[in-house]
């Protein structure tokens, strides 16, 4: 949990009034006893909670990356008697948010519902295990043809950036690793669009 894309999910999850932890495994002991898989982050609104894996990558995001056992921890807590929504924090690319995309390869985030992660995974399974940033040419064709990019597939669940204002270190930003602590934008962070379908679902009352 000690990495950048981790806090600034948290972040966002605070700025939009949600209380968070990172500690919650007593009560989703129930895949094989054991809580290995469970979600990064937990958080709550309203009494309404939800649980957000947090996931990154730079060209793209190896989808092996999101374990079985993860996804298995995801279908038990979703089911009765918890019945609580999973959510996978997916942040790709290489330069800083505000950077021109027709040069760089600024960080883009999404906020995806299990169901469509899921549906993501079975498409571009078929035929890779990455899902790419965006399409370029010399990729495999069958990725090119259908548009199997995160820009294209992920596009209704794409989080907004969000300028701080100010560049003055955040004090969240000590408990990064010393990496982290380098290479952080202090210039912002993402936050949930109105049209999101999360929005509708949590923070519209």
């Amino acid at each position: 949990m000690a990495d950048l894309n981790a806090h600034l999910c948290i972040k966002m999850l605070h700025y939009h009034g949600f209380i968070t932890r990172t500690d919650v495994t007593s009560k989703f002991s129930g895949v094989n006893g054991k809580d290995i898989g469970r979600a990064d982050i937990f958080a709550a609104r309203n009494g309404r909670a939800v649980n957000i894996e947090v996931k990154n990558g730079k060209h793209g995001f190896n989808l092996e990356d999101w374990r079985s056992n993860q996804r298995q921890w995801a279908e038990y807590t979703m089911r009765p008697p918890f019945s609580i929504p999973y959510y996978v924090y997916l942040t790709l690319g290489i330069h800083p948010a505000n950077y021109r995309n027709d040069v760089y390869l600024p960080k883009r985030t999404w906020l995806i519902p299990y169901d469509v992660m899921i549906e993501v995974n079975q498409k571009i399974m078929q035929f890779q295990k990455t899902l790419v940033y965006c399409i370029k040419k010399g990729m495999n064709k069958n990725i090119q043809k259908h548009k199997l990019d995160a820009i294209s597939l992920l596009e209704p669940y794409e989080l907004k950036w969000k300028k701080n204002g100010s560049l003055e270190k955040p004090s969240w930003t000590y408990y990064l690793e010393s990496e982290d602590r380098r290479n952080v934008n202090y210039g912002g962070f993402w936050v949930i669009p109105e049209n999101h379908e999360f929005t509708r679902r949590f923070l519209v009352i």
